[in-house]
């Protein structure tokens, strides 16, 4: 978990944003971090970006959507960050 809380809001969402979670199944504080530990030990924070920078590009109005959750939630899951 350290490795997580010292990342920024930015980062977490973009890494949250690859994960298999949504909006719509209301997932607690605990999915959220429990999905971005998991997603970490997959990935590297850098390919999350570039997963994210081309579904912006490709479909940039779910992006914003799904972005905006995924900062909003992250807010909520780490309210330790700045």
């Amino acid at each position: 978990m350290s490795e997580t809380v010292e990342r920024d809001y930015a980062d977490l969402a973009h890494v949250l944003f690859c994960t298999k979670l949504r909006a719509e199944g209301t997932p607690s504080p605990d999915d959220l971090r429990s999905a971005i530990e998991a997603e970490l030990q997959l990935h590297d924070p850098t390919a999350c970006r570039c997963e994210v920078a081309q579904e912006a590009g490709d479909h940039p109005d779910s992006y914003r959507e799904r972005m905006r959750w995924c900062l909003d939630v992250v807010r909520t899951a780490f309210p330790s960050l700045h």
